[in-house]
């Protein structure tokens, strides 16, 4: 449980194959499939957001390539200096299991090799625009060790925290 957050963190169950469950800034979930889409992305948007804008601007995004963190995203890097695979969350959006991020290119893990190919235990630095606070976890679940994610903040992870994320959670600290 966070700070703040009076809800308890709920029991992990894992998304099928090929899809990825979003926590929804109002608790509840939805899981989604992921899609194909330019320049070797993939990409996953909540049926709630569809109507909003064309594109990938609502979507989750897991880029081969770091192109920056846009507005209103909060972004995770699998390289130092936001550089490697970047996964984009929509402001508003969390994955509490970063397991269930597909990164063909993730294959660096210097902690968890066993997790190459996913987006779990491969963060290296962080870029927040999504004008709200997000935690990071090292443990699926909202577990483990939690780090703020303050808005407008650009971050290299240390040593003792790269790559170790595994749930990325819209919340405070």
């Amino acid at each position: 449980m966070f700070e703040g957050d009076r809800t308890p963190c709920r029991q992990r169950r894992p998304a099928p194959n090929g899809t990825v469950t979003l926590l929804r800034a109002d608790k509840s979930t939805v899981t989604v499939s992921w899609q194909s889409g330019p320049g070797g992305a993939l990409f996953a948007v909540d049926p709630r957001d569809k109507a909003r804008s064309s594109g990938l601007d609502n979507a989750v995004v897991v880029r081969p390539t770091a192109t920056g963190c846009p507005s209103g995203k909060m972004c995770i890097f699998e390289s130092a200096n936001w550089g490697g695979w970047t996964l984009e969350i929509p402001g508003g959006t969390s994955i509490e299991d970063l397991s269930q991020v597909p990164c063909s290119g993730c294959q660096t893990s210097s902690h968890h090799p066993a997790s190459n190919g996913t987006f779990n235990d491969q963060m290296s630095s962080w870029t927040n625009l999504s004008g709200l606070a997000y935690c990071w976890t090292f443990n699926a679940g909202r577990q483990g060790e939690f780090h703020p994610v303050a808005n407008g903040v650009s971050v290299n992870v240390t040593e003792h925290e790269n790559d170790e994320a595994s749930s990325v959670v819209q919340a405070f600290c």
